[in-house]
């Protein structure tokens, strides 16, 4: 995972809009929260990427977290307000 966040810091400092999405509207924090990189959370966190960002089918982070049993990632977005069911 530490070469997830290298990257990602990588891509950051060239100035990649980590808040860009995807044609189903899915943002980086999405692709994170799937895979279990709390790391790569933090670091967009940090960098005021939408953690609540809803896509196209109205699923966000915190609901791929919670299918995939990323109960680690669940509990750092809790402890950030992220609100599952905000709109």
């Amino acid at each position: 995972c530490g070469a997830s966040i290298q990257i990602t810091r990588e891509l950051q400092d060239a100035g990649v809009d980590l808040s860009a999405t995807t044609n189903h509207g899915w943002n980086a924090a999405h692709f994170a929260a799937q895979e279990g990189h709390l790391d790569i959370l933090r670091a967009l966190r940090d960098w005021n990427v939408d953690l609540s960002a809803t896509a196209n089918d109205g699923i966000k982070a915190v609901h791929l977290a919670a299918m995939k049993g990323h109960l680690h990632i669940l509990t750092e977005l809790k402890a950030w307000h992220v609100d599952p069911d905000a709109e």
